[in-house]
């Protein structure tokens, strides 16, 4: 019989710890509150600020089902160990608390409460409802499992090892992609459900240029720059109001380039703070987008000054307005703030919040919207009315870092009042209630949120079908990423102007034809001559195509010494490309001859990728056939002298060309041994290939 003294003695330790822990946390709640306000303690830039421990019900909020005592102890025990060992943000921690109210909701049917009661089983059964429920994110739901599996095992808090095992495929919509084998038809695009259609972006110019309000106009400005930068929509929603960012632009020789009038052309830059980290940024518009995204930003300016002017007060004064408490305000002044169709409306909204008339006018008559119908002009009491709003008021502080405060309300370029993305209700926008752009009013008005009147439905625009246009706030970051990439931009520019740390993350938004594609990499195999090759070498290392000690001695040499001594440097030590079946090779091998070009596999710094489909086919063939040499070696090899020295080297090469395949991947150069030695002075075998 198992001792559950054991398992308990266990949980409330790692309880104890923890709890221990919160007291130091900036959570306003009692440990043992049924909910956690935690913007204080994990901020992000969504609307939900809350961790309720609380019994997993779908679509149920019932906050009073509260867990028990020992598992919501746990659960928020697994919260502040997961945050601090982990240093996961707000949205992580709200999923591993999902995970474990599912397990409690599930512990429950079974007349269960503990944590020492788990078993594999749970997990399992957990793992089993997600993919019966067709939950999108099964694996990253098997990974939280797995992690707090991990802590039961690692604190004993269960008589059993759970030891789950994700068995979930690590499968993610954004990256289903076809292969090329699997397109028929050369003008089919890979991925393009990433893309907005033709259609769509026609009708989108059709409503930015045709606006029916200012409400309107404000989302239209916004999503304007959502398509001109390309960022995602979050960080279109934060760029700041003093966002404009203009620098001479320079020759390669560092003089300022002026137009025939002699007015020196600007580079133009918007300033914002990329949703990883929030990290100030600048991103460097296209030439032909700058009048697009000036007009965008100037009308924002106009359009949301009067609520800028209330924030601006709001944040310094603390309160709502700037009447006093015992100001008596009419009705119809009140219509200027609160927005309603006639003073009844306002009359009967006032009421149902318990806010008493002070006074009614026996004289003063206000004609309501129902044809002869008036009412007598009531008087409401200042404090009362900001005694209900001011608590409706969204925290105006809206980035921060730590305890510093980055941005306001106010500091915001796209913000607008409570109610003004209601479309169909646009009489209920409270002028008062200031506040930012959230993803759900752009992907609202794009059409992606079901039950919310689209831009595109307001004027009867539709898909060539006849369908209804829908637009995700993210599809615009594919369209621009595959107009880069079309137009020729480096990997390493797309990343930078995307604001983007991985650049393997580029061929997830790059949605070229087969035939572009295919031209793309003729392009790079294929040279009539000798000065041809040596041009495209010389190209592919100014605009950081071809990776390696020569591109990174220009670039070096360009910025501290110009760009003359850049380009004799080139002259002088980019003279040769060497295409192997297998990559490229950038080593001058008229200096300095390499006895066998397939020795680069053994760690060749000198050795580049170019994302061919032939060159990975070979690199396939190349590994089977390492692999079955290795077998035979090991075999026919065995007390042989030097036998060793062999197997060794070819066991190297063929984990080279595994990292090699691993790295492969369609339309994308790169170099493979960053930190591997130049071989192409190599005077002995080191292969058995």
């Amino acid at each position: 019989m198992m001792d559950e003294s054991i398992y308990k003695a266990n949980l409330k330790d790692f309880v104890s710890k923890e709890k221990a822990i919160f007291s130091s946390l900036p959570i306003k709640e009692s440990w043992d509150s049924i909910q956690w306000n935690i913007k204080e303690w994990l901020f992000h830039r969504g609307t939900e600020h809350t961790l309720s421990f609380n019994e997993y019900k779908v679509r149920v909020k019932n906050i009073d089902s509260k867990m028990s005592y020992d598992f919501g102890d746990f659960t928020k025990a697994i919260a502040i160990y997961l945050q601090r060992t982990k240093l996961i943000g707000s949205m992580a921690i709200r999923n591993y608390v999902s995970i474990c109210r599912r397990l409690y909701s599930l512990l429950k049917k079974r007349n269960e409460c503990s944590p020492w009661q788990l078993t594999r089983w749970h997990f399992d059964e957990i793992h089993q409802e997600l993919k019966a429920e067709k939950y999108k994110l099964l694996y990253d739901a098997g990974t939280r499992l797995k992690v707090i599996s991990d802590v039961i095992d690692k604190f004993k808090l269960s008589p059993l090892p759970i030891n789950f095992v994700n068995v979930a495929e690590n499968y993610h919509l954004y990256f289903n992609y076809k292969a090329l084998s699997e397109i028929s038809d050369d003008g089919d695009r890979l991925g393009e459900d990433k893309l907005p259609s033709y259609e769509a972006m026609a009708a989108y110019a059709q409503c930015s240029n045709n606006p029916i309000n200012e409400n309107e106009e404000i989302l239209l400005r916004t999503i304007d720059l959502l398509i001109a930068m390309g960022q995602r929509a979050n960080e279109v929603a934060f760029i700041p109001f003093d966002c404009l960012v203009e620098e001479p632009k320079k020759d390669d020789n560092g003089k300022a380039i002026q137009d025939k009038h002699g007015n020196p052309i600007k580079n133009v830059g918007i300033r914002y703070f990329a949703e990883k980290k929030f990290i100030s940024r600048v991103h460097w518009l296209a030439d032909q987008d700058i009048l697009f995204a000036l007009r965008a930003i100037n009308r924002l300016k106009e359009l949301t000054q009067d609520a800028r002017e209330i924030a601006q007060f709001q944040e310094k004064h603390k309160r709502l307005w700037k009447y006093d408490s015992s100001d008596l305000l009419s009705d119809r002044e009140l219509l200027n703030y609160l927005g309603f169709v006639d003073t009844y409306n306002l009359f009967l909204y006032l009421k149902k919040n318990n806010i008493p008339v002070k006074k009614v006018h026996p004289h003063i008559k206000n004609p309501l919207k129902r044809k002869g119908k008036t009412q007598k002009q009531h008087y409401y009491q200042a404090g009362d009315i900001e005694n209900l709003l001011y608590p409706k008021l969204e925290n105006h502080i809206v980035l921060r870092e730590n305890d510093k405060v980055i941005l306001k309300t106010s500091d915001l370029l796209s913000i607008r009042f409570d109610g003004a993305s209601r479309f169909k209700r646009e009489a209920n926008t409270f002028r008062i209630l200031p506040g930012r752009i959230f993803l759900t009013d752009i992907n609202g008005a794009l059409g992606s949120l079901p039950g919310i009147e689209s831009i595109f439905e307001r004027q009867n625009l539709t898909e060539a079908d006849g369908s209804k246009i829908v637009m995700t706030s993210h599809q615009p970051r594919h369209w621009r990423n595959t107009l880069y990439d079309l137009a020729g931009m480096s990997n390493v520019n797309q990343a930078l102007a995307l604001g983007r740390q991985l650049l393997d993350q580029n061929t997830a938004y790059q949605h070229p034809t087969v035939k572009e594609f295919t031209e793309s990499h003729r392009d790079f195999l294929t040279f009539n001559s000798v000065s041809e090759k040596i041009g495209f070498l010389r190209s592919g290392i100014r605009e950081n195509k071809i990776l390696g000690d020569l591109t990174d001695t220009y670039h070096l040499i360009k910025k501290k010494q110009g760009v003359e001594n850049a380009e004799s440097f080139l002259a002088t030590h980019a003279n040769a490309l060497h295409i192997t079946p297998f990559g490229a090779c950038s080593h001058d091998f008229s200096l300095n001859p390499c006895p066998k070009h397939l020795q680069c596999w053994n760690g060749c710094s000198n050795l580049n990728l170019t994302g061919s489909e032939h060159e990975i086919k070979n690199l396939q063939n190349l590994l089977e056939n390492s692999e079955k040499a290795l077998t035979q070696m090991k075999m026919e090899a065995e007390g042989e002298f030097g036998s060793d020295v062999w197997i060794n080297s070819l066991e190297n090469k063929i984990e080279n060309l595994k990292k090699g395949l691993e790295l492969s991947q369609l339309g994308k150069e790169q170099r493979l041994f960053e930190s591997g030695k130049d071989l192409s002075g190599t005077k002995t075998k080191t292969s058995s290939v």
